[in-house]
C-alpha cells in the first residue's frame, strides 16, 4: 500500500471543498481553537466522493498536520489516502480526498478517518480525533436490497472476528475473556477518555505497522480491550485467510505498538 501525500491547492480550493461539504454528508468536529476535522461521504453522479480533511486551528503548532482515511466496500478494503502540511505558517490545512469519478460499484461503503495536528506550541501536545462516515452507493435505491446487503456484509465481518478470536485465543485463552468491539464502538469508547490518552491511543491504532500490513480485499478490523484496558489487540482478516494482529500496550494513558504478527 503506497501512501499518497497531498498538499492544499490554496484558499480557494480549500473553501470550495468546505462549502460543498456542507450540504453533503459531512460532519465538523471541533474543540474550540485545537482545530477540526471536516469527513465528508457523498455521491455525485455514478460514483462515491469526499474524504477528510484538518484544520490546525488558531493556535501555533509544529507539526505535522495530517488527515487519512482507509475506504471499504461490503466489508473489504479497498483503499487509503494520507495527507500532510508540514508548516502551518504556510497552510494550516491537510486534505486526504478520495480520487473524483473511481468508485462506481454499487455497495456499502464505509470510510474510517483520522485526523491529526502535532504538537501545540503551548504544551507540546498532539490533538487526533477519528471516526466513520458511511454511504450506499446505488443507482436504484432499493432500500430492502440495500437492508439485506448490509445485514450480509456485518455478517460476514462478524463471522471473520469470531474466528479470529478463536484462532488468538488459542495462544492465550484469557483474549477470550477481552471485550470485541468494531470501530464504531471504538470511537463511542475512545470519547469518554481525555483528550491525551484519546490521541495516544489514536496513533497507535493508526499506526505504520497498520498501514503497510493493508492490503486490498483485507477485511474491515476489529478490536478486543482488556479487562483493565492496559492491552488492546487490533485484528483482521486478510485476503488469503491470515491474521493481521497488533498489540497494544497502556504505559499511563500512553499507548504504543508492541508487536505485530501475522499467524494462519
Amino acid at each position: 500500500m503506497k501512501k499518497i501525500i497531498s498538499f492544499s491547492l490554496g484558499g480557494v480550493l480549500l473553501l470550495c471543498f468546505v462549502l460543498f461539504s456542507s450540504v453533503t454528508s459531512s460532519s465538523v468536529f471541533a474543540s474550540g481553537d485545537r482545530g477540526s476535522f471536516s469527513p465528508s461521504l457523498y455521491q455525485m453522479g455514478s460514483s462515491l466522493e469526499g474524504g477528510t480533511s484538518t484544520f490546525a486551528g488558531y493556535k501555533f503548532v509544529a507539526g505535522p498536520i495530517s488527515a487519512y482515511f482507509e475506504l471499504y466496500r461490503d466489508g473489504t478494503y479497498l483503499g487509503s489516502k494520507y495527507g500532510e502540511s508540514d508548516n502551518y505558517y504556510l497552510d494550516r490545512y491537510a486534505h486526504a480526498l478520495i480520487t473524483s469519478g473511481v468508485h462506481t460499484t454499487s455497495g456499502s461503503y464505509k470510510m474510517t478517518w483520522s485526523g491529526r495536528i502535532g504538537k501545540y506550541y503551548s504544551d507540546g501536545s498532539d490533538y487526533t480525533d477519528a471516526g466513520e462516515k458511511t454511504y450506499y452507493l446505488s443507482s436504484s435505491r432499493d432500500s430492502k436490497k440495500q437492508i439485506l446487503e448490509e445485514e450480509m456484509t456485518e455478517n460476514k465481518l462478524v463471522q471473520s472476528w469470531e474466528k479470529g478470536r478463536e484462532i488468538i485465543s488459542l495462544n492465550n485463552e484469557s483474549f477470550s475473556e477481552w471485550t470485541l468491539m468494531n470501530t464504531a464502538q471504538l470511537h463511542e469508547k475512545l470519547s469518554n477518555l481525555s483528550r491525551q490518552e484519546r490521541s495516544s491511543f489514536l496513533n497507535a491504532f493508526y499506526s505504520e505497522e497498520r498501514t503497510s500490513n493493508l492490503d486490498v480485499g483485507d477485511y474491515m478490523s476489529a478490536i478486543l480491550i482488556s479487562p483493565n484496558n492496559s492491552e488492546a489487540l487490533v485484528y483482521w482478516e486478510k485476503s488469503d485467510s491470515r491474521y493481521v494482529v497488533i498489540h497494544l500496550l497502556n504505559d499511563d494513558s500512553n499507548w504504543y505498538v508492541d508487536s505485530t504478527d501475522i499467524i494462519n
